[in-house]
């Protein structure tokens, strides 16, 4: 199977079209949401903020000839999965380079995880789901006042 090199969150990712590299712009760990004094955060809620998750994968030569896909899932601090994507793991010669791009962001205080699953796919018959890592995203509610 590749061999993970990297698995975040950050606010801005890009891929280089002609070398396949990847450029995160700040990395996440925590997110500060400011709240209006007296606001009700349903579990619903989202801030409207442009972020990415990337991973990047080593090939190993075991690889050639094999297909994979990828999981990655968003989990609530209840417990519960508020995004799940699956794509294939696309392997060039040396390297797989992902972008999830995501618009907005779960307001509800608390810690997030994000989790990075990977399989050999299939069609006849997919390989089981093995977790290859996890990244913490704790979100916290700053207090605003409201101008007067």
């Amino acid at each position: 199977m590749p061999r993970l090199l990297l698995f975040a969150a950050c606010r801005k990712a890009i891929r280089d079209g002609d070398d396949n590299t990847l450029t995160a712009v700040a990395l996440w760990s925590y997110i500060d949401v400011g709240i209006f004094e007296g606001t009700e955060i349903l579990d619903t809620d989202v801030v409207p903020q442009e972020w990415a998750i990337i991973s990047a994968w080593r090939t190993i030569p075991e690889d050639e000839g094999k297909d994979y896909e990828q999981k990655i899932e968003l989990v609530g601090p209840k417990g519960d999965v508020l995004l799940e994507f699956v794509s294939p793991l696309v392997l060039t010669l040396r390297s797989a380079n992902t972008i999830l791009r995501s618009t907005n962001f779960p307001t509800p205080q608390g810690n997030y995880e994000l989790k990075l699953y990977l399989r050999t796919y299939s069609s006849e018959s997919p390989g089981e789901w093995q977790i290859k890592a996890d990244y913490p995203i704790e979100v916290t509610h700053v207090s605003v006042k409201q101008s007067e």
